[in-house]
């Protein structure tokens, strides 16, 4: 194996205890082969997008990124292994004539034909759909053969009269068909990826077009790390869920997708889940899976952004009609926490959200979700880019750790540049000892990273408070020993925080409130009964310097004396009161003690 720079991931950091261009590729059937890769730029239009792909899965696929963010996508067409199906003709209305489809859809269509104008064969009129309806063609003449080629999809429409020409088609006679796309095998996948390896632009994923299996599943997360360790180039797969069967309930539907789930662990594998009735770029209106939209989001994001960022991302609910199959929201957090990308609804906001950009990452991993990946794919590319040109460098062995030292400085480089544009916190790298450079020729890094942290949930406690009653304090007093703790008590939280502790251990002294002044007087302190007046303004949280100004008093009873005055306190809250030898006087001076943290009164 040729030397080179490698990288390999270390998983499981985060246990409790440059932005991304989005640029990606498409592998799915289209007509329109071709030996390269088909570049599909964002200012393409539907019409120009379908002109070089052709009415296909793949140029649908292409549309839906586009038109949610995607610039740039390098698409891998392939010729179909397993040819579309048409399904069984169905008619409502009272004409004697008929309705048959040949040829081999290219895509898959929701086919209606409507009889527009009564009669026979070159006298009867149509109109037709390819979306269930939503949007029609206009009125067309059947001709007197009775054959209506329906050129972009593949298919021809076979009109038969009856008995009656002229009574064979009536108005609004209605035929509907069903066809299914035509499919790729995972032979027919892994042919095109390899072609990947060709592209010397850095893709960062790629999104496979059309259901996929579990053996697919699996396949591709070996050929994802083949990418990383063999070839040098990170990148993850999208991939599409198989949908709902015919007969199938949607909870059997649920349970069999988290049933093929277990056993294919892999952190550069993305399920997509999420379906829809969805109206496109071309105006038609299809129920289709939704990973061409997640990957236009992919585009959209910076490396560390969640395509889940309730602000940034959303499909608006004229676009996605609604979700499929009917009542699989039911089931949203089963398939979420199975390891699927879903989408979901929030009440009181209008739009569809990706519920979480899960991988199917094995439990415990610090890869749960697509953001994480593109951050640590980055960085490997990066690192690799620059440590690169390091290689075949020459080392002064009579200087090792420094000569060691200066080649891990370029590493920081890439690094340093992620802290800087917000996709990590923080980095550092770790240059082992003991490396025997001069037998093995081998440099080992060690390098660790702290991400940027998600707010996935929040939790609120809603309660009624009084405002005047905020918050309880607990100054001093007698535990084990005499205390200068200062606590308060949060009503509103139900919390306790730590203040500024009182000037010393004390106890036994006289406490009272006067607005947002706590006045403490005499007391017992650890060498003697106090003398000092203490305030401790509640805004704050510092001291000033005492001012012995009291005589000394006891304050068992919640008494001092001050100026030659004994001074009883009650605790009323925003008053002071003392006695002064003959009646009762308040001190209502919080206006004079505008300074934070305690302060001795004068």
């Amino acid at each position: 194996m040729l030397r080179d720079v490698r990288t390999t991931i270390s998983d499981g950091g985060l246990i409790s205890a440059p932005s991304g261009s989005g640029v990606h590729a498409k592998i799915g059937v289209s007509p329109k082969l071709s030996t390269s890769p088909i570049l599909i730029k964002g200012s393409m239009s539907a019409k120009k997008i379908q002109e070089q792909l052709g009415l296909s899965p793949l140029a649908d696929a292409c549309m839906d990124s586009v038109e949610n963010g995607a610039s740039l996508i390098y698409c891998i067409p392939v010729a179909a292994s397993v040819d579309g199906k048409v399904g069984e003709v169905k008619k409502t209305g009272t004409g004697t004539g008929t309705l048959t489809i040949t040829g081999k859809p290219n895509n898959s269509y929701q086919l209606v034909v409507k009889i527009t104008k009564e009669g026979g064969l070159n006298e009867a009129a149509c109109k037709y759909s390819f979306d269930g309806g939503l949007k029609f063609s206009e009125e067309i003449t059947i001709p007197i053969s009775g054959q209506l080629a329906l050129a972009p999809t593949g298919l021809t429409l076979v009109f038969a009269t009856g008995a009656e020409n002229a009574k064979s088609f009536e108005l609004e006679d209605t035929f509907t068909i069903s066809t299914t796309a035509p499919q790729m095998n995972n032979e027919d996948v892994l042919t095109a990826i390899d072609k990947l390896r060709k592209i010397k632009a850095t893709i960062e994923f790629v999104h496979i077009v059309g259901e996929t299996s579990k053996a697919l599943w699996s396949v591709c997360a070996t050929t994802a790390e083949n990418f990383f360790s063999t070839y040098f180039k990170p990148l993850f797969f999208v991939l599409e869920a198989p949908n709902i069967t015919t007969g199938q309930t949607v909870e059997a539907y649920a349970t069999s997708l988290i049933s093929d789930r277990k056993g294919c662990n892999s952190i550069y594998v993305q399920v997509v889940t999420a379906r829809g009735i969805y109206t496109r770029m071309d105006g038609t209106t299809q129920e289709i899976n939704l990973a061409g939209i997640v990957s236009g989001f992919y585009a959209q994001a910076d490396v560390q952004q969640s395509i889940g960022e309730v602000k940034s991302f959303h499909v608006s609910e004229n676009k996605l009609l609604s979700l499929t199959p009917v009542g699989i929201e039911d089931y949203l957090a089963e398939l979420d926490a199975g390891g699927f990308l879903t989408f979901r609804a929030y009440e009181g906001l209008a739009g569809w959200y990706v519920t979480n950009a899960r991988m199917l990452a094995p439990e415990g991993s610090d890869y749960q979700y697509a953001e994480r990946v593109r951050v640590h794919n980055q960085m490997a590319r990066e690192v690799r880019k620059e440590l690169l040109m390091q290689l075949q460098s020459q080392i002064d062995i009579s200087n090792l750790d420094a000569e060691l030292e200066a080649i891990a400085k370029f590493a920081e480089t890439p690094l340093d540049q992620m802290i800087a544009d917000k996709e990590i916190s923080a980095a550092r790298i770790i240059i082992p000892e003991g490396q025997d450079i001069l037998s093995t020729e081998k440099l080992n890094l060690i390098i660790r990273y702290v991400p940027i942290g998600y707010v996935r949930e929040m939790e609120v406690n809603l309660g009624m408070e009084n405002p005047f009653v905020k918050e309880a304090y607990a100054i001093a007093g007698v535990g084990v020993r005499n205390s200068d703790k200062n606590e308060a008590y949060d009503t509103a939280t139900n919390l306790w925080s730590t203040k500024a502790p009182a000037s010393s251990e004390m106890t036994n002294f006289g406490c009272s409130a006067v607005g947002n002044s706590i006045f403490i007087i005499g007391g017992s302190r650890p060498s003697n009964d106090s003398n000092l007046v203490d305030a401790y303004m509640v805004n704050g949280d510092v001291y000033p310097a005492k001012t012995a100004i009291v005589q000394h008093g006891y304050g068992k009873n919640k008494a001092g004396v001050y100026k030659d005055k004994k001074v009883n306190l009650p605790v009323y809250v925003g008053n002071c009161y003392y006695h002064d030898g003959a009646a009762l006087k308040r001190v209502d001076s919080a206006t004079n003690y505008e300074n934070s943290g305690w302060q001795s009164v004068i």
